[in-house]
Formats: structure tokens, sequence, C-alpha cells
């Protein structure tokens, strides 16, 4: 691809790769996306909230003393120890 130059053009550092880039990613975004990759990058977030998150808060939760206490009843202190957070 041959740049054409005015005599007012005044170059930035690399012009190829500033003119290029927009058309290049509009030809990888046409040629390589797929509808379930939006689906699948919106789906895995979800995933991980609910793996990391939502299920060890579900058993580990409890009342003690009219509170609800969340991720603090673990069944070993193994288990306690492991948790991420």
């Amino acid at each position: 691809m041959a740049l054409s130059r005015s005599p007012s053009f005044s170059p930035s550092p690399n012009p190829v790769q500033i003119r290029v880039w927009p058309d290049l990613s509009a030809i990888r975004y046409r040629k390589y996306y797929r509808r379930w990759m939006l689906y699948v990058g919106l789906f895995l977030p979800w995933l991980n909230g609910i793996a990391v998150h939502m299920l060890p808060a579900l058993g580990t939760s409890g009342i003690v003393n009219g509170v609800c206490v969340v991720t603090r009843l673990w069944p070993s202190q193994i288990l306690a120890k492991v948790w991420l957070k």
C-alpha cells in the first residue's frame, strides 16, 4: 500500500501504522467476530462471580446472635485458610 504525500503532509512517527490500523481492525472484526463470542464474553464473568463468590458465601453463612455472618462459618480450619479473599 503506497502512501500519497502532498507537499503539506507532515509525517507522524509512523504514518503507515496510524493510517492502516483502523482498516485492519475492521477487517479482523468482520472476519473473526461471531455472535457466540459476545454471549461467551458476557457469560464467563457471571460464571466466575457465582463460582468464586456466591457458592462459598452460601455454604459458609449463618445467623449468630441474630446477625447474619457471611463467609465466617467454615466447616474446617483448612478450608478457611484456602479461601481466596
